[in-house]
């Protein structure tokens, strides 16, 4: 069975579910299945260890309440007073997701809550904070409840604030803000998903759970990931820092001008059509290293290593040159390629 079969499937099997229901749903087994995928497993082997769509669904339906009939107790929303400078968000077993939205100020809204869940919204000096506690341990078996549980801030689309968010049981999710200043997400057994914004300076730490970003703009972006792939999109700016540990680092069609600095622990590295930096380090300790930069190799000093294979380029130092290439691995080839 393929993704696309699969998702189709279950779509139908969730039409008792509203439309929203069925799209987090979805958005769940997709990231599951994107970050096995990263991690080097089969699609099939996945797809199978997943179960039969319709048996999915079933599990779903057994515990499933309809939206009409939850009652006020499972969510509710509220909307900032003041003028916000910073959110700060900490969420102990919900998905937290932050996006741009024509609203006045931010707009917090929670969903498939229940009496063990306290939220508490606060303001103070231009702060906005959003804490979710559990008082109670989540039952694993109820795959609705952990599928669905959400925290929603919409923030104005102009809003050129800062923004904090840490989660223990839950991924992080960042859509469409363009003025953003500083953001820095802390997921434990989640992933951080960022598409669409930019940043002045962003900071994310994933432990046991994916890193993915599209379409982003950052001045500084530093990354570290534990028990995780990262995946780079479309993304750009001044200086990329990305730390994996037990998981590959990707990136593909990104262009960061003065610093461009991967590192990996038992993953490969894989750079894709990246555009040129004034240094790029790409050092890995148990895997190969390979890199597209489109810049020409002249303009480079290279400094290439492996104590196990075989390296293209091979150093050639250039105190001339106005830019450097370091990549440096153990257990692995080294295959630069330059298309300038």
């Amino acid at each position: 069975m393929k993704r696309a079969e699969f998702l189709e499937r279950l779509m139908q099997a969730l039409a008792f579910m509203t439309a929203e229901e069925r799209r987090s749903v979805r958005e769940y087994y997709e990231e599951l299945l994107d970050d096995a995928l990263e991690a080097g497993e089969a699609e099939e082997a996945v797809l199978a260890g997943f179960g039969a769509p319709e048996e999915i669904a079933q599990r779903i339906k057994a515990e499933y309440v309809p939206q009409e009939l939850t009652g006020a107790a499972t969510g509710g929303t509220t909307a900032a007073q003041q003028e916000t400078k910073l959110v700060c968000v900490h969420s102990e077993t919900a998905t937290v997701r932050l996006s741009g939205a024509d609203v006045a100020k931010p707009q917090v809204t929670w969903s498939n809550m229940d009496e063990w869940d306290q939220i508490e919204v606060a303001e103070e000096n231009g702060i906005l904070r959003v804490q979710h506690i559990r008082r109670a341990p989540l039952r694993i078996g109820l795959l609705f409840t952990i599928i669905n549980r959400q925290i929603q801030i919409e923030v104005p689309r102009e809003y050129a604030g800062s923004v904090q968010v840490e989660t223990k049981n839950g991924a992080i999710r960042l859509e469409e803000m363009k003025q953003l200043a500083q953001v820095g997400c802390h997921a434990r057994n989640g992933a951080v998903r960022m598409a669409g914004c930019c940043v002045q300076a962003l900071a994310i730490e994933a432990r046991n759970g994916a890193v993915k970003l599209e379409d982003c703009e950052t001045g500084s972006l530093a990354v570290q990931a534990f028990n995780g792939a990262v995946h780079l999109q479309r993304c750009a700016g001044g200086s990329a820092k990305v730390q994996g540990h037990n998981g590959a680092v990707r990136l593909a069609g990104c262009q960061f001008a003065r610093l461009l600095e991967l590192g990996s622990q038992n993953g490969a590295i894989q750079v894709q059509e990246s555009g040129p930096a004034d240094c790029i380090r790409l050092l890995n300790k148990n895997g190969s290293i390979t890199a597209e930069i489109l810049d020409k190799e002249e303009a480079y000093s290279i400094d290439t290593h492996t104590a196990n294979g075989r390296c293209t380029p091979p150093t050639c130092l250039r105190p001339n040159a106005g830019k450097t290439l370091y990549a440096h691995t153990v257990n692995g080839r080294v295959t630069i390629a330059f298309c300038g």
